[in-house]
């Protein structure tokens, strides 16, 4: 498993604020995620207050 550390960007997005996080380019090719390929799956675990990223 690898780990690093990141920040949160937050922007407002037409009424409201929006937030992005940036993953790692390498990270994304090991799911198959591509700029063609980019259907993902957000699910919050919010007993172990965790973001889970799947590829659809």
């Amino acid at each position: 498993m690898e780990r690093r550390d990141g920040k949160v960007s937050f922007h407002k997005s037409g009424s409201g604020r929006g937030a992005k996080v940036t993953i790692p380019i390498p990270w994304l090719r090991k799911m198959g995620i591509s700029e063609e390929d980019r259907e993902i799956t957000f699910t919050f675990d919010e007993e172990a207050s965790k973001v889970i990223i799947e590829k659809k």
